[in-house]
């Protein structure tokens, strides 16, 4: 090699050099956003799974609530008419 190429080459190591440590750069970045996408997208599901039981045991107690109330009006009408019944016999 001629000794006045030298510094051209030495540049452009030098160019491939700094190339190569961007390129390490930026796959380090890229490989830390997807770790931290891959646990996100985790959370989400983590997240989306529990809102589904919440919205189970919501409808389940709605729906508790839904048959404790018409055993109340029963036991309502039932004592209603006890008493009704009570009445009229001392009568």
């Amino acid at each position: 090699m001629r000794l006045e190429y030298l510094p051209s080459v030495l540049q452009l190591q030098q160019d491939i050099q700094m190339k190569q440590n961007e390129v390490q750069r930026e796959t380090r970045k890229r490989e830390k956003m997807d770790k931290e996408l891959t646990s996100e997208k985790k959370d989400l599901e983590a997240r989306t799974a529990e809102i589904k039981a919440l919205q189970g045991q919501l409808q389940r107690s709605k729906d508790d609530n839904t048959r404790l109330e018409l055993q109340l009006k029963e036991q309502r009408v039932r004592l209603t008419t006890n008493i009704f019944t009570t009445c009229c016999r001392m009568l």
